[in-house]
């Protein structure tokens, strides 16, 4: 038995009898696995089985189905070839009134046959216990099907069939990548520094520049804030698919802006958005970014910005750029499904992340409030040494309490300088991969305006050719005029009419699929690059901090010897220092 009358004995037992077909896909799995949403593993002997079972479960039973067949062969059409899953798409033609619609049982046409099926299912209600279709477990493992499906509207895209559905590939022409002179480098190293205070003139607002070197290029630039801030909004626009991560905004409720930590926090937040950005090719080979990088003169950067503002952005294929000149269009409902759990692990991160910035906030304030308790102790300890030297001759004691006084002063010292690594190393790391999470999280949304633009043109076209079909006026079937068609073989052949009508909708659809399919996989493609960078972003980090700390806490070796000596000194002399005391008093009398 072939595939293809497999697919029709599926067709008019399921879809065309009104069947959910999603809990029909469910109930497949259930009995094979997830071998059982293929149908090329189903003989014809064990699938007329399977679906009487279902029809069985479904309220309905065997030997109407055979009769209501009988009776409604006459009137059915021949349909397009598809796998067994196409036929859960929702962009198939419109059915008429007269067919039922999804959960509902088929109305017997004779009384007989209404007797038969409510004696049937009274006697299997008696029997045993059977859930309903929507009641029916769904497996473990199982994938919701692809919704996405009128894969017959392009004939030149490649594909296998799938489990899921037909999968959509190709390889599409479309922009090479921009060279400019940053293209040659490999690695780029860009700093931020130097944060300067100006006043344009005597009725113009404050402002900042921050110094901006790259090297291997020895460009250097001076740049505002808000050219920062205008950069990361035009990159949005040309590159809307890449990843652009948030950079810090002006809290004017919090301190001044122009206060020099304030601006140095701010400059080392800068510095990580810019080599993020360099990190990626497509941003980093871009002709704005080098001359953000590069044009030194204010007057002609912003004469180039406002160039930059009247570029649209991207909205077809043929104007995405890439390596090579080409990009892969994919979409399956693997594909779907991870987009879908890039979401879900973008948005476990970021709840992590802002979890950690609070507790590490926590231990910074912490480890603050020990050390001001220590300089606090240090301090009382330097009283008594001068309270000591200005009565006793022996300095002993005296020495004892200037040694007290020195350690307690190291000793906040050093937890200072693991503060400093905890809050500017550490949390401020954090905190910038929180906001990369919550970039590529919004990358991941968007790919549901290609996807509902897609959906929503391929319903509208499928409904309407059903409708032209109906009324077989071919004069409204808006055919390509060089297209060589024989009217007498397609009028009553939705399979070879749909192809060919609405010509230009119909171009219009395939457009809008190969965007969606170029997206989605490019969200991932980016998302992988991240998780990539993120990683080396992570080492990185871990292994400078965890040297910072070693020569940290090499100095509580001298801390504790210091420690010992006072400690020595102390118990050592002693006896000397009370000897001391009384002949100061006995010299005073």
């Amino acid at each position: 038995m072939s595939t293809e009358e497999k697919q029709n004995f599926l067709r008019e037992k399921i879809l065309d009898k009104g069947y959910d077909t999603n809990q029909f896909v469910q109930f497949l799995t259930s009995k094979k696995g997830e071998e059982g949403a293929d149908v090329a593993n189903w003989t014809m002997e064990d699938l007329i089985t399977v679906v009487n079972e279902f029809i069985k479960l479904n309220g309905g039973t065997e030997e109407i189905e055979e009769k209501q067949e009988k009776q409604e062969e006459p009137k059915k059409e021949s349909k397009k070839k598809v796998s067994m899953f196409d036929v859960m798409s929702d962009l198939n033609p419109k059915k008429s009134k007269s067919e039922p619609t999804q959960n509902q049982q088929i109305k017997p046409k004779t009384q007989t046959q209404e007797l038969k099926k409510s004696q049937n299912v009274n006697q299997q209600n008696k029997t045993q216990n059977i859930p309903k279709p929507q009641n029916i477990q769904k497996p473990q493992n199982i994938q919701k099907p692809q919704n996405i499906s009128s894969n017959n509207i392009n004939n030149n895209m490649t594909g296998t069939e799938s489990d899921y559905g037909i999968i959509i590939k190709d390889i599409k022409d479309c922009k090479p990548l921009e060279q400019t002179e940053l293209s040659k480098y490999e690695k780029l190293k860009i700093t931020v520094t130097n944060p300067e205070k100006k006043t344009e003139g005597f009725f113009s607002k404050t402002y900042v520049t921050y110094k901006i070197s790259t090297s291997p290029a020895s460009f250097v630039v001076h740049r505002r804030y808000t050219d920062f801030t205008w950069l990361r909004n035009t990159l949005l626009n040309l590159f809307p698919y890449n990843s652009i991560p948030p950079i810090p905004k002006k809290n004017k409720l919090v301190g001044d802006n122009f206060a020099a930590p304030i601006n140095l926090k701010r400059g080392r937040f800068l510095e990580k958005f810019m080599n993020y950005l360099a990190s990626d090719p497509t941003i980093k080979n871009s002709q704005i970014f080098f001359d953000f990088l590069y044009i030194g003169a204010e007057t002609d950067f912003n004469s180039k910005k406002k160039v930059y503002e009247k570029v649209k952005s991207i909205n077809n294929v043929s104007e995405f750029k890439n390596k090579d000149s080409k990009v892969e269009i994919m979409i399956n409902n693997e594909k779907e499904n991870y987009c879908e759990n890039i979401r879900d692990h973008t948005t476990c991160n970021i709840n992590i992340l802002k979890k950690l910035n609070t507790s590490l906030k926590f231990l910074f304030d912490e480890i603050n409030a020990v050390t001001t308790r220590l300089d606090e102790i240090a301090s009382l300890w330097a009283q008594m040494y001068k309270t000591s030297e200005k009565y006793f001759e022996h300095n002993v004691t005296c020495e004892c309490y200037k040694q007290l006084s020195n350690l307690f002063c190291n000793w906040s010292k050093i937890l200072k300088q693991q503060n400093n690594v905890i809050n500017i190393d550490i949390r401020e790391h954090f905190k910038f991969l929180r906001k990369n999470y919550s970039s590529m999280k919004d990358l991941s949304n968007s790919i549901e305006t290609p996807k509902s633009n897609y959906t929503k043109a391929s319903k509208n076209l499928m409904y309407k050719k059903d409708d032209l079909f109906k009324r077989n006026d071919t004069s409204k079937w808006e055919f390509d005029p060089h297209d060589k068609i024989e009217m007498n073989k397609i009028i009553n052949n939705k399979k070879l009419a749909f192809p060919l009508m609405c010509k230009k909708e119909t171009l219009n659809v395939i457009g809008l699929k190969e965007f969606y399919g170029l997206i989605l996989n490019r969200i991932i493609s980016e998302y992988e690059r991240i998780r990539e960078l993120n990683a080396n972003l992570n080492k990185s980090m871990l292994n400078s901090n965890l040297k910072k700390l070693t020569d940290i806490n090499g100095q509580y070796l001298i801390f504790s010897g210091e420690i010992n000596s006072a400690v020595d000194l102390c118990i050592n002399d002693h006896s000397n220092d009370n000897k001391c005391k009384l002949k100061r008093i006995s010299m005073d009398m």
